[in-house]
Formats: C-alpha cells, structure tokens, sequence
C-alpha cells in the first residue's frame, strides 16, 4: 500500500475516534454523523467495492465492539459495523448475481465448510427461539456469527491482485494507531487531567471502545477488545524481521516493542497466554526444522521487543508533564495470581456450571441465549448481589460458549474450517502473501486467546478467520472477473 493510501488511513481513524468523541458531548449529533456516514458508505460500495471492503476491514481492527458510531431506536441500537456490514454484504450479493450462475455455483463449492457452519448457526439460533429464551436475548448472543456472510466479499475481493498487501498494511498501520491510542489513554489516566479524565472514561465505556480500570501501582489497565489484532500485527512484523535483512532491524523492532508495550498495558493475561503459546508452537516448529538462525532471531527478537515495551510504558507513566498520578511502576503479580484474583476466580467458578449446561445436549447444544448461573467475584456483580449469584449468557470460556450453543457438531465444523486454512497454506504458500507465515501465527495465537477469552465466536476473531479462509482456501477456478 503506497505511503501517501496509509497517510488518509490514518487520518480517516484519527477523524472517527475524534467525531465520535464529538457525538459523545453534543448527542444530537450522533444520529446525523451516523447517518452520513452510512450515506458516504453507500456511495463507496456502489463506485468502489474493494474500497468498502477495506473500510470494513479498518473498522474491525480498531472498533472493538462496533459502536463507535450508533443510531438509537427506541430500546434498539443499531451499530456502525452491523449497518456497515449489512450494506456490503448487499452490495456483494448484487455484485456477485451480476456475474451470472457460474459464479454463485464457484462460490458455493469453494466456501460449502462456512455454509455450513453457518447453516448450524442458524439452527441454533431457531433453536434458541424455541426454547423460549426471547428474541432479543437470542439475537444479541448470534449475531457476532452474522459476520460469516464477510467471506462473500472477500470471495470478490482477494481474487484481485495486491488485495491482500493492501490488507496487511492496514493491519500493521492500525495496530500502530491502536498502540499509540492505548498509550495516550495511560498518559491521560496516569497524569493530572481531572477536568478531562471523566469524559473521556465515559466515551470508552459507553461506546465499548474497552475498559479503563485503576490499579495498585497507579499504571492504569487500558484493555480494547480490538488489541487482539495488535497480537496478529506482531506476528506479521516479526517474520518479516525474521526473513528481511537487517536494515530494517531497528525500525521493526521499535514497531514491536510499541505493539508489546499495548499489549503490556492492556493486562489481558489471555493476550499474553495467546502469544507464549504462538511463540512456543512457532520456536519449536523451527528447531524441528533446524532452522537455527531463525529460532535465535525468534527468541532475541521477542526478549527486545518486550524489554522495549516495559521502558515505553514506564516512559509514559513518568512524563513529568503535567503531574504524574502513578507511581511509576508497573506490578503484573496480581495478573498472575490466576486462582484468587477477583476476574480469575470469577472464571473458575463459572466452569462446572457451565459444563453441566453442555452436557445437557453436548451433541448438537443448546442453542444461543441459553443463560448460566454462577457464583462472581466481580466486585461490581457484589455491589449489586452481595451473593455473588450471576447469570448471563455471555462466557469467558471460549471453546465452552461454542459448545455450548452450537453443540460438538458445530465446534468440530469450526475446527475443520481453521484446519483447512492450515492445510492450503501450507499447500499454496509459494504462491500467496510474503505475509501469511505471520498471519497465520497470528491465528495460532487467537486460538490460544479463545482458551480464557471469547473471540472466535466475535466478529474480531471471527473475521480473522473468514479472511484467512478467503485468501488461503481458494482455487484459480473459483476467481471471478474483476
């Protein structure tokens, strides 16, 4: 992607993060910002689909849950990603009809494991209607999985050339923008803004941006869902290290260590989990292929880039300017005290409950909206119910929340889309993305994320995959003209 395409890019994040702010002051504009937005949106699918699709694309890196923009309707709420999603899934229908039968039918035979998975879906999702769980409660449980159809457009869009370099770009320049807002969120939180501070934690909450949330030390947790991605940009950066020469070790490693310093301040021992066992199943991958230098590379590469990230982070948290309300310092005990600390014990306590859930119809499952009861130690759920008695349909465990309320089949069709991803990349790897090494480590590590944090059934992880699945899985038989 050319510098001066990266440069509007980054102005077009800056400009959203910025107007949305705006909307969260002055309310009467959100409607007319969102709709605007959804009007230019419309415009671009219509004169320039690969454009929309990347649009898509951008949002999903950086928008966490998709409401940085939405338009209220009554007790509904309408996000920017769900309207955005809906107008380019038409589109690409459209678009896609207009190539005659012959296309729908290469679509179908190169895509039939993710109908069918999303075929299950839509099982469970009647399935969760005639248990009686509500339409809304039902609905809000599914409709991360809507984000299946993303592998229509992308059918279209990766059998075009440089596609996917454009694709990879935006990962990388995004993860950077994500680094630097996370890092001035701590600036903001960790020094005397007081006039400012309220507001600010207000937007990031109510538009699910993430949590911003006061630790012992006074280094502030500055958690965003889409940080997940900033994971899958590391991976991308570092074999690119690993396999380019060494000009460009400095300024890749400087990238690292400003993605591991996010990641750092994010707290989110799942990111970490995700990203040892990525890098563990990749060192080991290259030791059985003795390839010495790159396991060497791997490993001082890795120690850099995090011992950067601390010294960034700290960097941050003393800026004398104005004064600074931390300590200085930053304590990760606490993080790793998995069975006593309140969100982990929290996790632990849900587990056998939720595992009866599932053995109640392990085969086909019990179809989304199904709750389950457990005891929290969630300070906020305390406040509220000093029992700790909580009960959601929403769970932290992964794998479980699949099994759960799609059953065994859906989980293993799931299994068998990943697993093809593997199995044509590794097949077709001469021919594809001096990228995809990474962006394939980079859904090893989601895989491990989605152990304690749900991601592959949210349209982050989700869309992770229908894109590997789009450039990876694909035959020159099933191109269509451009």
């Amino acid at each position: 992607m050319p510098r001066s395409e990266i440069k509007y890019w980054i102005y077009g994040l800056l400009l959203a993060d910025l107007l949305s702010f705006l909307t969260y002051y002055e309310p009467v504009l959100s409607p007319l910002v969102f709709i605007l937005a959804v009007t230019i949106f419309l415009l671009v699918c219509y004169r320039h689909l690969e454009l929309a699709i990347l649009i898509v694309l951008a949002e999903l890196f950086v928008g966490s849950k998709g409401y940085l923009f939405s338009l209220n309707l009554g007790s509904f709420s309408i996000s920017i990603r769900l309207a955005f999603f809906i107008i380019l899934l038409s589109f690409s229908l459209w678009y896609l009809m207009k190539q005659g039968r012959e296309a729908l039918w290469l679509f179908v035979k190169w895509s039939w494991p993710v109908l069918i998975f999303g075929l299950i879906v839509i099982l469970a999702f009647l399935h969760g209607l005639m248990r009686g769980y509500g339409f809304a409660q039902v609905f809000f449980d599914a409709n991360a999985y809507f984000f299946i159809g993303l592998l229509l457009p992308l059918f279209i869009a990766t059998s075009r050339q440089g596609f996917m370099e454009r694709v990879v770009s935006l990962l990388i320049y995004s993860a950077a923008y994500l680094s630097v807002k996370t890092l001035l969120l701590l600036y903001f939180f960790t020094h005397r803004f007081e006039f400012f501070l309220f507001d600010l934690y207000q937007w990031v909450r109510d538009t699910n941006v993430g949590e911003i949330t006061w630790t012992t030390t006074g280094a502030w947790r500055v958690f965003i869902q889409s940080q997940i991605n900033i994971v899958v940009a590391w991976w991308v950066v570092m074999t690119r290290v690993i396999k380019d020469n060494a000009r460009q070790l400095p300024s890749q490693t400087a990238l690292l260590g400003l993605f591991g310093a996010a990641l750092l301040i994010s707290f989110s021992r799942s990111f970490w989990l995700g990203l040892v066992i990525s890098v563990l199943i990749a060192g080991l991958w290259k030791l059985y292929r003795k390839k010495w230098r790159e396991s060497i590379y791997l490993a001082l590469i890795g120690i850099a880039s995090t011992i950067l990230g601390f010294a960034i982070v700290i960097a941050v948290l003393k800026i004398p300017f104005p004064e600074t309300s931390s300590t200085g310092t930053i304590d990760l005990s606490k993080r790793f005290e998995i069975m006593v600390e309140e969100a982990a014990s929290s996790r632990w306590n849900l587990l056998p409950p939720l595992w009866r859930a599932i053995q109640g119809n392990s085969l086909v499952g019990m179809g989304f909206g199904t709750p389950v009861t457990y005891v929290s130690n969630d300070p906020r759920v305390r406040s509220a119910n000093p029992s700790g008695l909580y009960t959601t349909t929403a769970f932290e465990w992964g794998y479980l929340d699949i099994w759960l309320k799609i059953g065994l089949v859906g989980l293993l069709i799931y299994s068998l889309v990943v697993i093809k991803i593997f199995i044509e990349a590794n097949r077709n790897k001469e021919h594809l993305s001096p990228a995809l090494p990474g962006l394939i480590l980079g859904l090893v590590a989601v895989l491990g994320v989605n152990i304690g944090s749900p991601y592959l059934n949210h349209p982050l992880g989700l869309g992770l995959v229908i894109l590997l699945y789009a450039y990876v899985v694909k035959q020159q038989s099933a191109k269509i003209s451009s």
